[in-house]
């Protein structure tokens, strides 16, 4: 095989996620995986897996809070991004 021919290869797993917890939330994950015999990245794969007959939970809608709740107006408020 030439030189740097495998990296042509197709590969399933070519895609990469991270996201950031906080130190109880990697401790809760933590806590999961051990109970489930699971690695991290495997417990995470068998919770993708949609099941046809699990339906995904209604995401509960919050309401917002208006400019008066707030007690400023928007034209005093000032993006810092």
């Amino acid at each position: 095989m030439p030189k740097g021919e495998h990296f042509k290869k197709e590969n399933p797993r070519n895609y990469q996620v991270s996201f950031k917890v906080n130190k109880t939330e990697l401790d809760q994950l933590r806590k999961l995986t051990q109970e489930s015999g699971l690695s991290i990245p495997e417990w995470l794969r068998s919770h993708i897996i949609l099941d046809e007959s699990v339906k995904p939970k209604p995401v509960k809608k919050t309401a917002k809070k208006s400019n008066k709740d707030l007690g400023k107006n928007s034209e005093d408020q000032t993006s810092l991004f």
